[in-house]
């Protein structure tokens, strides 16, 4: 079965099309962050649940000590080109910073995670960069 955690995203479906092997390829955007409150297996295996929405980090300017993560982002974010074509970008705010690089960075999918999971855009970025720099080492 699959991972369940209780923090996830909702997401709007932007595009989809049948790839080769035959399965659909589905683009979406991140839209919210959500809260799984109740959830449970149906007889045919599919999960369904209630979900409420996590309330948005207040804007937070990238703090100057992180500039270079925010430099990072939109390099990340220009060389992945279509694949980042229909996001907002917003290269001076900590939450939206940090979750791109959470998002694209190669860490396991705990850590990812626990950045999302994270209400302090400052503290993530942080923790990003103690990640690259221990990747980097």
């Amino acid at each position: 079965g699959a991972d369940t955690v209780e923090i996830g995203t909702e997401a709007r479906i932007v595009d989809f099309d049948r790839v080769d092997n035959g399965l659909l390829g589905i683009a979406c955007i991140g839209q919210q962050r959500i809260r799984v409150v109740e959830s449970r297996r149906q007889p045919d295996g599919l999960l369904v649940g209630r979900v409420e929405d996590v309330p948005a980090e207040p804007p937070l300017p990238v703090p100057p000590e992180f500039s270079a993560l925010a430099d990072a982002a939109r390099r990340v974010v220009t060389e992945l080109g279509q694949v980042y074509a229909r996001v907002e970008r917003r290269f001076n705010d900590a939450a939206w910073v940090g979750f791109r690089l959470s998002e694209v960075l190669p860490i396991a999918m705990s850590e990812k995670q626990a950045l999302l999971e994270l209400t302090d855009a400052r503290r993530r970025l942080q923790l990003l960069a103690g990640l690259i720099e221990t990747k980097e080492a």
